[in-house]
Parts: structure tokens; sequence; C-alpha cells
């Protein structure tokens, strides 16, 4: 290992995958459902085998344990998840978080929705009838903590 690699985390004396200063950041892009019901478990569980994310995706859907292979192997290659070993199995766990992925989704959504409007779209989505007392107060909380939250990442 070069010494511009940087690990990820060490974890039992065992290496996640690890960036170099030269990788891409993570493809948030589209996301299929299957692809973030298994980010969800991953978010969950902090971390889980492929057996893990097959018994916890067959109360909600059937898949085949190459199919989610497949779809981490897939994961992985977009930086959005990392795997090690323990012996033979591979133990995945994502690299990005929840909020990340979510935000970027809701972004892309809206931006779709409201091209040439993105900084109405949030206001233009919302359904009058769906508004609840209380609601734009918790709404006006969550934004400005957005805010601050944006703030700190510059």
């Amino acid at each position: 290992m070069g010494l511009e690699t940087v690990a990820i985390e060490i974890v039992s004396n065992d290496r996640w995958s690890s960036l170099t200063p030269r990788d891409p950041m993570p493809d948030y892009g589209e996301l299929t459902d299957l692809q973030l019901m298994i980010m969800s478990v991953l978010w969950s569980e902090r971390e889980a085998t492929i057996g893990t994310i097959y018994e916890r995706l067959a109360t909600q859907e059937p898949v085949a344990r190459k199919t989610i292979a497949m779809i981490l192997s897939r994961l992985e290659q977009r930086k959005l998840v990392s795997h090690r070993m323990d012996g033979r199995e591979g133990v995945y766990r994502a690299r990005v978080a929840k909020k990340n992925v979510l935000r970027s989704r809701m972004a892309g959504l809206l931006g779709a929705l409201f091209v040439g409007n993105e900084r109405l779209a949030g206001a233009r989505a919302l359904d009058p009838a769906d508004v609840r007392s209380g609601d734009v107060d918790k709404l006006v909380a969550l934004l400005r903590q957005l805010e601050r939250d944006v703030r700190k990442e510059d």
C-alpha cells in the first residue's frame, strides 16, 4: 500500500476497502429500489454479510443471493459500499451516510420536476391537503438545521 493511500477504517486488524486521493467521489446517481433496500440494511446493521442481507430482504421481497452479491459489487464500484473479508465471507458496510443519499435523491427528483425553478421546488412539492398544524414550524426548523449543516460543510 503506497503512502498516498488513505484507509477508510480498520476493524479488528482487517482492512476495509481504501480510497486513494485520486478516487472519484461516490456516485449517488439513480439508485434502484432494490439497491436502496440493500443500502438500508447496511445502514441499520452497520455491517452485514450477503446472508444477513438476504434474510432481511426475504420478508419484503425475495431476492437471490447471487443478485445481492452482484448489486453489492456494483455499489462498491460506485464507492457507496466497501467490504472486508472475515474468513471466506465478505462483510459489507455503507461508505456513505443515509442523509447524503436521501438529499441527493430529493434534489434530483425536485430538480427534474421543477426545471428552471429549483429554488422553489420544495414549496411546490407540498400538497396543502397534507399540511397539518405545526408542520410549518417543523419544516422551518428542519430547513434551519439543513442550512447550519451546509455551512459546517463549507
